[in-house]
């Protein structure tokens, strides 16, 4: 019966507050009934949203996250966000759901993905698929792309060894000897077995480092994909090269270094102060218009069950001897 009330409501063309109001009264007994309604999408409505406390908000986000299908919660989670009228508190609720579904926030290069979250901003979706044909960009917008191109890359024993023990002197004439070249995949290697030494030392020779892949793409994988203490490292060395990379560096997106630290398993909190040290300011704002103080903001409970379950998997392997 409360779903034909709630259907009648949107024939009869009634105001969004006086349905916010019926929502909040009843929704526990609405809620396993709502997809059945051919008015649930309006639910996601900016102009609807907008009347919404945050409770109802809640419920609402956690309808489109069970009860719709991978593109259709991409699509209204991407109308949402984009929407600068809908409040900031509830547009970054709703970039948590799009972040979760794919290991880039903004989509992956496979236009179909990207659409509906670029769907008021074709400019932006074109600019995204120019960026993602450079392979370095792809890298950290694959989330197991680095384990994956590092696992398949074959090393000799005694290259690993070197980079095990991390000796620079070892490492170069290993390597020199067996002609392998400096190439991507052998700097994921280093990050793979934690050389930081030689690939802090590789970071100082600028012509050999962006002959492979630019600064600003090294400083955004190192925070998206390095472990937390290598990342540090590394960009005090990048800083000590060029002053002011993570001050002013930037994606075509206006994503400043620390939006990539989201897509970590688990929140590096010395990493991020590292980049709030070297001036990456976490209130500035991208092309979404919004900011990572604003994402973690709204989202820090999210991110805390999130730290648990890499806690726990980690107490688990270690169970299972893994």
């Amino acid at each position: 019966m409360k779903l034909h009330d709630f259907d009648h409501l949107f024939i009869q063309h009634r105001p969004p507050e006086e349905i916010c109001e019926f929502l909040k009264e009843h929704w526990n007994d609405l809620e396993s009934h709502l997809k059945f309604s051919i008015y649930q999408e309006r639910l996601f409505a900016p102009e609807f949203l907008l009347r919404c406390d945050e409770d109802l908000v809640q419920n609402i986000y956690n309808h489109l996250w069970f009860n719709f299908g991978y593109f259709s919660s991409l699509k209204y989670a991407g109308q949402i966000v984009q929407d600068t009228s809908v409040p900031d508190s509830t547009r970054t609720k709703f970039w948590y759901m799009i972040h979760a579904y794919k290991s880039c926030c903004y989509g992956v290069p496979d236009q179909r993905v990207s659409s509906p979250v670029f769907i008021d901003n074709p400019a932006a979706l074109q600019s995204f698929c120019k960026y993602s044909e450079n392979s370095a960009a792809k890298i950290f917008f694959q989330g197991m792309a680095r384990c994956k191109i590092a696992n398949g890359y074959k090393l000799s024993a005694r290259l690993v060894k070197t980079l095990q023990e991390d000796s620079i002197s070892m490492f170069e004439m290993t390597r020199l000897m067996e002609n392998k070249d400096l190439t991507l995949s052998l700097f994921l290697c280093m990050i793979k077995y934690d050389a930081q030494q030689i690939f802090c030392h590789f970071l100082k020779d600028s012509l050999t480092i962006n002959g492979i892949f630019p600064d600003r793409i090294i400083l955004f994988f190192l925070c998206a994909h390095a472990e937390a203490g290598f990342a540090g490292k590394a960009i005090h060395t990048l800083e000590k090269i060029k002053p002011g990379i993570v001050r002013e560096a930037t994606d075509p997106f206006g994503n400043t270094p620390l939006w990539y630290t989201l897509y970590q398993e688990e929140i590096p909190t010395q990493l991020v102060k590292t980049l709030i040290q070297y001036g990456d300011d976490p209130t500035k704002r991208n092309h979404l218009n919004l900011s990572y103080e604003l994402v973690m903001a709204a989202n820090s409970s999210q991110y805390e069950k999130r730290r648990r379950r890499t806690v726990m998997k980690a107490i688990w392997k270690k169970q299972q001897g893994l």
